[in-house]
Formats: structure tokens, C-alpha cells, sequence
């Protein structure tokens, strides 16, 4: 009997090799999905043996506020704080606009003193002489 179930297996695993693509992968999404049921089944149990149900009961009961509620703790914490920094920013904002009005004001002269040579060709280099490179 287990002999015949291994032949069967077998002979299947061949047919659905020969199998169009389409066809292989609706079997790998059905065998995935059922891998994926068997993992969670044996992880539902193996958490159903290994905690009591006290400890479940009292984990559900958390004394923690929701999240909504810390979101919007968050929320106004942020708002009050890019509020204070914002006061800052508009209280100096006019000497910081004065600053930048005074350097874009100044008169700001630029000079290049380059000599001049009385011809236009580069100045001669050394010439270095020729190496022989290392053949492999």
C-alpha cells in the first residue's frame, strides 16, 4: 500500500511536469497556500499548548491606551512643537531678511590680475622619455 501511494505521487509529479505553464502554476499556488495552512495550524496549536489561558486573558486586557488615542497624543505633540518653532522663526525672520538684504545690497568688486604673456602658446614641457612596457 504505501508503495502504491509513492508510485501514485510520482506519476502525478510527472503529469504535472508535462502540464502547460498555466496549469503548473495553479497547482504551485494550490500547494502553497496549503503549506501555508499547515504552518499556521501547527503554530495555533503549538501557542494553544504552550500558553495558558489566564495569560491569554490577561494579554487581551491591556491596560494600554488604543492607538487612535496615542496617535493623536503624537498628532498634538508635533503640532505644539512645530508651533513653537514656528513663533521662533517669524520672530526673526526680519533680521534675518535684513541680513541677507544687507550682503545682496553690498557692492562686491571682483578683480582678475592674470599676467600676460606676449605669445599665446603653452610654455614647453620637459619631454619625457620613452619607457618600454613589460610584455606577458
Amino acid at each position: 500500500m504505501p508503495l502504491s501511494i509513492f508510485m501514485n505521487a510520482r506519476a502525478f509529479l510527472r503529469k504535472l511536469q508535462r502540464a502547460p505553464e498555466p496549469v503548473r502554476k495553479r497547482w504551485f499556488i494550490g500547494f502553497s497556500a496549503a503549506a501555508i495552512a499547515v504552518v499556521l495550524a501547527g503554530w495555533a496549536l503549538s501557542l494553544n499548548f504552550s500558553v495558558a489561558p489566564e495569560e491569554l486573558a490577561e494579554a487581551t486586557e491591556s491596560k494600554e491606551p488604543p492607538f487612535a488615542q496615542t496617535f493623536g497624543r503624537g498628532i498634538a505633540v508635533i503640532q505644539s512643537e512645530t508651533s513653537e518653532r514656528w513663533r521662533v522663526i517669524q520672530k526673526n525672520w526680519g533680521w534675518l531678511w535684513s541680513a541677507i538684504g544687507a550682503a545682496l545690497d553690498e557692492e562686491t568688486t571682483f578683480s582678475f590680475i592674470q599676467e600676460t604673456s606676449s605669445s599665446s602658446t603653452p610654455p614647453a614641457y620637459e619631454a619625457l622619455p620613452p619607457a618600454t612596457l613589460p610584455v606577458r
